[in-house]
């Protein structure tokens, strides 16, 4: 996985997030998925494992527009950041 690169996601990790999606979409009975699901799926996982991983995977699958955009997710992540902290 390209987004994760020179990140502490080790290669069993990026299996995993695959195995996990398969299983998923076979569980629902899936048989047609379209890749806007699949990216979806992809960055919900990526985003509780390691941030930087799912900054560079949506900065590609979600194409920022602009510098904006960019900030609001970075924003969004150091908001919950700080909540965890904050109930911690």
């Amino acid at each position: 996985m390209l987004a994760a690169k020179n990140r502490p996601v080790s290669q069993k990790q990026a299996e995993e997030i695959a195995e996990d999606i398969e299983k998923y979409l076979i569980d629902e009975g899936k048989l047609l998925v379209e890749s806007t699901e699949i990216g979806d799926l992809v960055q919900q996982r990526l985003k509780k494992l390691d941030i930087i991983s799912y900054i560079r995977f949506k900065s590609v699958y979600n194409e920022f527009k602009d510098l904006k955009d960019f900030q609001k997710t970075l924003e969004e992540f150091q908001r919950r950041q700080n909540e965890q902290i904050d109930n911690d």
